[in-house]
């Protein structure tokens, strides 16, 4: 079964970067790296941290695509595998993890495969795999019925409640005791 969410139902900010994170330089610190050179590929492994901007990606192996000297591809593996991200300096963090993340740089898709979790604020989603498309604002999270592993997770969804107005008069100051005259 399958479930599409808009950014408006489930997320109420959108999951896009910070906008000078692309223009960031990338930082990767892992126990090892391999270079294809002809294939545009390289493998980082061990504990493998990278950051761009604000984004940050924890895993057991990185693989990042390149294409005429620009990251085209991220695709991170682990158990989880860990992605965060800000989307505007006012919004909260979203974080993800994973067995697998797929993160396509140019189109703005990331995919989450395997005990897949993603949140910002109170907002929760959690599912076999899902899928943002960043540029339709949409959520596709499903469960995985082809694995033989174990029962497919069904999608499971949090949306934070709103706030009762009386919740947010007791924010306020409530306290009138300032105009009285003294006795």
């Amino acid at each position: 079964m399958t479930l599409l969410l808009c950014s408006t139902v489930f997320f109420t900010d959108e999951v896009h970067a910070l906008p000078d994170d692309q223009y960031q330089p990338i930082e990767i610190q892992a126990d090892s790296a391999i270079r294809h050179e002809k294939d545009g590929l390289t493998t980082y492994q061990g504990n493998v941290f990278m950051k761009q901007g604000s984004l940050q990606v924890e895993a057991d192996t990185i693989t990042v695509t390149n294409v005429s000297n620009s990251a085209t591809r991220l695709l991170a593996t682990g158990k989880p595998a860990r992605f965060q991200q800000q989307p505007s300096p006012d919004k909260a963090l979203v974080h993800a993890s994973a067995n697998v993340i797929n993160y396509e740089l140019d189109s703005g898709r990331i995919e989450l495969n395997g005990e897949a979790l993603l949140t910002q604020g109170d907002a929760k989603i959690s599912s076999d795999k899902i899928v943002y498309l960043s540029n339709e604002q949409v959520f596709k999270a499903e469960k995985d019925n082809t694995t033989s592993e174990s029962k497919p997770q069904r999608v499971q969804v949090i949306i934070p409640a709103k706030k009762k107005p009386e919740d947010e008069n007791s924010d306020k100051n409530t306290d009138t005791s300032e105009n009285e005259a003294p006795e």
